[in-house]
């Protein structure tokens, strides 16, 4: 079962930095942002990392997270 746990938490923490590098990976990709492009950039940005806490808040991963410690 421990295993099992670690590959679902090796899992996770593979798309959560895939999430973020996607993220900078496009702001980067983008021209010249303007004061509009800037806000966009932070509100999706701040929904992705809202996103990301509450998964992480779930049973589901407060169980895994509390049998591997």
């Amino acid at each position: 079962m421990i295993a099992d746990f670690e590959k679902i938490f090796n899992e996770w923490s593979e798309k959560v930095e895939t999430a973020i590098r996607i993220a900078d990976t496009e702001r980067k990709e983008g021209k010249d942002p303007g004061p509009r492009q800037e806000l966009d950039y932070w509100k999706q940005r701040m929904r992705v990392l809202t996103g990301i806490s509450e998964q992480l808040r779930s049973k589901n991963c407060r169980t895994v997270y509390d049998v591997l410690t």
